[in-house]
């Protein structure tokens, strides 16, 4: 069989020059916009019957974490406005929760989206604070993105590599230029790293026109 010749991308120097400033302001008040970045992450999943886990580890493989729940959604509200309310995401949130048999005190670590967007920060913080604000102590808030720009549907895959990371160094990030919190400063953002006590990470995703994704990340034992 033979492979398809390659063929040169079409990169020019006005196009790239961009992804070089990556600066993001993501969940302050004085946030002014975001910074589109081009990521490469490769993440591999096995069958995780307990059969396939067991070869695995005979195998001498190393298992970082288990996916234990996923859910998406789509509230179909508006092409680029997002949904005030975010009863979509919530919905989601909730949804995963509920895949994985947990309940929102057993999540350590919430791996927030962070569009550096006005609106769109203060809605993901409404959810996050309706899901799990409602407890005693609340999941420390981080986002990757604030690092390394948002590489819009690549980002999902470099939030899992970070949430398997999270979980084996035991070790949360902080948020790049965090500052003075948005509305729901209750959230407990990372402006100081987190160490310790890290057993389950939930990623949070969503896009415009209300689509909305979120996975759990737990620690292999």
């Amino acid at each position: 069989m033979n492979a398809a010749p390659l063929k040169p991308a079409r990169v020019c120097l006005i196009g790239i020059s961009g992804y070089g400033r990556v600066h993001l302001d993501l969940l302050r008040e004085q946030r002014d916009g975001g910074t589109v970045e081009i990521t490469a992450v490769v993440v591999i999943n096995p069958d995780q019957e307990v059969a396939a886990v067991a070869e695995l580890k005979q195998r001498g493989a190393r298992i970082y974490a288990e996916v234990a729940g996923y859910a998406s959604g789509n509230a179909a509200f508006d092409s680029l406005r997002p949904e005030p309310n975010g009863n979509g995401m919530v919905h989601t949130l909730k949804r995963t929760l509920r895949e994985a048999g947990m309940q929102p005190q057993e999540i350590d670590v919430i791996h927030g989206q962070g569009l550096s967007l006005p609106e769109y920060d203060a809605m993901e913080a409404r959810c996050l604070w309706e899901t799990f604000g409602k407890q005693d102590k609340t999941p420390a808030v981080t986002a990757v993105s604030s690092w390394i720009g948002n590489s819009l549907g690549g980002l999902g895959a470099f939030q899992a590599a970070t949430n398997v990371l999270m979980l084996e160094r035991q070790m949360v990030p902080t948020i790049a230029n965090y500052h003075a919190p948005v509305n729901e400063s209750l959230l407990r953002f990372v402006d100081k790293p987190v160490t310790g006590g890290i057993r389950a990470v939930l990623q949070n995703a969503y896009c415009f026109m209300g689509k909305s994704s979120s996975l759990i990340f737990k620690r292999m034992e």
